[in-house]
């Protein structure tokens, strides 16, 4: 924020240079041939953003939830960073089917009366049937779009700043062991299964800890057999992910070649995972949980994630490199990787014990 001078044919003017907080926009407007005149408008910006949080009188926009929806996602198909834009229509159009108390569906109201009492009701109902931590992810979509809605001033105020998330327990971590892996693998290969997709799909995120939507939005030309490489694009967190086809992977993905492509052209860019329309699974969760009973697992909190917490956790257990798990599963932050280290029980104790003998260094207690 400051004030700026332009000269011209010998006569100078000043004037204002500042960022709208709705939009973030730069905004620099030409005040007039006097420096305490930008000065004092400057300064009146200044406490108008301070004491408001905008400047100038902005009239709102007055809209349906449903048609600001429309016009986000089509914002959203065009931002080249959101790489599965179809993940917030989905958490959207969820969220559109609620009814509020004393109100109509949200699909029906416009976006003011979407106020904090709407959103705290739709954070309980949804706490009493999906995991907290579904539940933060659904937050913070239906968060970002109403952050569009104040900057398109369709709302005077966003209300999530005083909707408190809950604390994703990173502690909680549920795995299969290989026995279990067997069982459930054998599960989806049994005759029961109708789905003959599914064992692919839980092999390759036994063997590669993908994210189930990353996962299912992979495509053929995506894999690089004979380099036994997927390229996964951006992912959840923003990163490139480079996943290495062990034997298994490799196999899986060979197999299910041959069913799915047949002879048709153009294949390549088509989803591995599909469904008749030829978009991608947005989950498998019906027939996941189908193989878990059939397998006589335990059910509880084994979720698809499960399978990506058994790769992470294997490989912890195997390889005692927890720099290893976070290149691997392809984590931004530390914490989440060290979930895993007990259950390693033996990590701390194999570093500790002979670690004077290596390269003939002697204990020092001996000396």
């Amino acid at each position: 924020m400051k004030i700026f001078k332009i000269e011209n044919k010998g006569k100078a003017s000043w004037g204002v240079d500042y960022r709208d907080p709705l939009t973030g926009k730069r905004k620099r407007r030409v005040i007039g041939q006097n420096k305490k005149g930008a000065t004092k408008v400057l300064s009146k910006i200044d406490t108008e953003i301070t004491e408001k949080g905008y400047f100038e009188d902005r009239k709102l926009i007055n809209k349906s939830f449903t048609d600001v929806k429309d016009e986000y996602m089509t914002q959203e198909i065009r931002n080249i960073k959101k790489k599965y834009p179809q993940y917030d229509e989905y958490i959207l159009n969820q969220f559109m089917e609620f009814t509020p108390l004393g109100k109509n569906k949200i699909k029906e109201l416009n976006v003011p009366e979407v106020d904090i009492e709407v959103v705290e009701q739709y954070k309980a109902f949804r706490a009493g049937r999906v995991a907290h931590s579904t539940v933060d992810r659904e937050l913070n979509v239906i968060r970002h779009f109403m952050r569009f809605a104040k900057s398109k001033r369709y709302i005077r105020d966003n209300p999530f700043p005083d909707v408190k998330l809950f604390r994703e327990d990173l502690n909680r971590v549920v795995y299969f062991e290989p026995d279990e892996v067997e069982r459930l693998l054998n599960a989806c290969d049994s005759s029961d299964c109708q789905s003959k997709h599914l064992k692919p799909i839980v092999t390759i995120s036994l063997n590669t800890g993908l994210r189930p939507i990353t996962l299912l939005n992979l495509k053929w030309n995506d894999v690089d057999f004979v380099g036994r490489f997927i390229y996964t694009g951006t992912t959840k967190n923003g990163h490139k992910l480079t996943v290495h086809m062990n034997s298994d992977v490799r196999e899986a993905l060979e197999n299910w070649k041959v069913v799915s492509v047949d002879n048709r052209d153009n294949w390549q860019n088509d989803y591995i995972f599909k469904s008749r329309s030829g978009k991608p699974f947005k989950h498998v969760r019906k027939s996941y949980y189908n193989a878990i009973r059939r397998a006589g697992l335990d059910s509880k909190g084994a979720d698809f994630y499960s399978l990506r917490h058994t790769f992470c956790s294997q490989l912890a257990k195997s390889t005692k490199d927890l720099n290893l798990v976070k290149e691997a599963a392809g984590h931004k932050r530390l914490d989440m990787t060290l979930r895993y280290i007990h259950l390693a029980e033996d990590y701390k104790k194999d570093s500790i014990e002979g670690m004077y003998k290596k390269k003939g260094v002697r204990n020092p207690a001996e000396i």
